[in-house]
C-alpha cells in the first residue's frame, strides 16, 4: 500500500525536512565534559529506520479478532482444515480447549 506522497511525485516530495533533533545529532560537540551522557554520546549518527507498518499491523492482528470496538484472542493454531482456528482460548491459556495439548 502506497502512502500519498508515494503516489504523487511533485517536487515538494524530495524536500529534507531538517528537525532539532537532526541539528542535535549532526552538529559537532566542542565542550570538553568528561561525563559520557545521551547528548554527547550520540553525535553524527544518522538513523535510517524504514517501518512496514501494514505488515506490523496484520502480524498484531494475526491473533486477535475484533469485537466492536475491543479485540479478543483467539487459538490461532492449524485446523484439519488448513485455516487458523478463530476459538477463543480456554481459562486464559493460549490456545482452544481442541488445541490445548
Amino acid at each position: 500500500m502506497l502512502t500519498r506522497s508515494q503516489t504523487t511525485p511533485t517536487a515538494s516530495s524530495q524536500t529534507n525536512y531538517i528537525t532539532r533533533a537532526h541539528n542535535r545529532l549532526q552538529k559537532q560537540d566542542h565542550c570538553n565534559t568528561r561525563y559520557n551522557t545521551r547528548s554527547h554520546t550520540n553525535d553524527n549518527i544518522t538513523l535510517n529506520v524504514e517501518i512496514d507498518f501494514d505488515d506490523a499491523s496484520r502480524e498484531w492482528n494475526r491473533n486477535k479478532r475484533r469485537i466492536g470496538q475491543m479485540y479478543e484472542y483467539i487459538c490461532g493454531k492449524t485446523c484439519k482444515t488448513g485455516k487458523p482456528c478463530k476459538r477463543a482460548p480456554v481459562n486464559g491459556d493460549l490456545h482452544c480447549s481442541a488445541h490445548n495439548n
